[in-house]
């Protein structure tokens, strides 16, 4: 069972990338694959929301790693623990 904190993190998550890609995020999760209007520029713009939404700052490493709705909200939860 999923924590109130992880629950909230992932809605968050989606309110923003739904907000940035202009696509509606399923409870599945968004992969990078699955949206082709996520392009480099979209990407690096998502990043730079997160980090505001969040008050965390990522490497350009952990920018790369973001892939899907999963891995931001993984890379978002180990930073506020």
């Amino acid at each position: 069972m999923r924590s109130y904190e992880e629950v909230s993190v992932q809605s968050q998550v989606a309110a923003v990338m739904e907000s940035v890609l202009l696509v509606p995020v399923p409870a599945t999760g968004l992969s990078r694959l699955d949206a082709p209007q996520w392009d480099s520029l979209r990407h690096i713009e998502l990043a730079l929301f997160l980090e505001e939404s969040f008050d965390v700052r990522f490497s350009a490493e952990e920018i790369s790693s973001m892939t899907s709705s999963g891995v931001i909200v993984e890379l978002i939860e180990a930073k506020r623990s």
